[in-house]
């Protein structure tokens, strides 16, 4: 872990997720509120952020559906597992995604929701690398330099997920 340069600290981590919760629950007030959450990485910032939301009074649902689109740091095709008894029509819906990098996972998943008739499908990822001129979250947490980022749900082969924090790994140690 020493060659792991912190950037976002847990508490400025905890500060973003209020933020966004505060954004999404003055969007749609009391709920009900279905948040779709893309595994692996979105695990922990979907559990913080589901807890804030019912701390504002919001009857919050989740569901998962899990994405892989890496393998160690080569990205291949998306591969996409969505949870075959999920029902969302006529609910409103916010995607619940760690990561928008190149777009390709998201690419996927939001037509493949809203094929699922929801009133409404929304969009937070809590940290955006790279703008996507065809992908509009309307929540983001942090905007990073695109850096190998591990720790809060980020991986490195699977590794370092679990730390509080967000980091990232200097290139020569990848």
């Amino acid at each position: 872990m020493a060659d792991i340069t912190p950037l976002y600290s847990a508490e400025q981590i905890q500060t973003q997720i209020q933020r966004l919760a505060g954004e999404i629950a003055q969007a749609h007030p009391g709920g009900p509120l279905d948040l779709v959450v893309v595994l692996k990485g979105g695990f922990f910032f979907g559990a913080d952020l589901s807890r804030a939301l019912a701390l504002r009074g919001l009857d919050v649902r989740l569901h998962f559906v899990q994405a892989q689109s890496y393998q160690s740091q080569t990205q291949g095709p998306v591969q996409l597992n969505l949870n075959l008894n999920l029902v969302l029509a006529g609910k409103r819906v916010w995607v619940v995604e760690d990561v928008l990098d190149t777009g390709a996972t998201l690419r996927q998943l939001l037509p493949a929701l809203q094929a699922l008739q929801p009133a409404s499908l929304s969009l937070v990822v809590l940290v955006q690398k790279h703008a996507q001129p065809d992908l509009h979250p309307e929540a983001v947490g942090f905007h990073a330099p695109n850096k190998w980022l591990v720790g809060y749900g980020f991986d490195q082969d699977q590794a370092l997920r679990c730390l509080p924090f967000i980091g990232f790994i200097p290139p020569t140690l990848l």
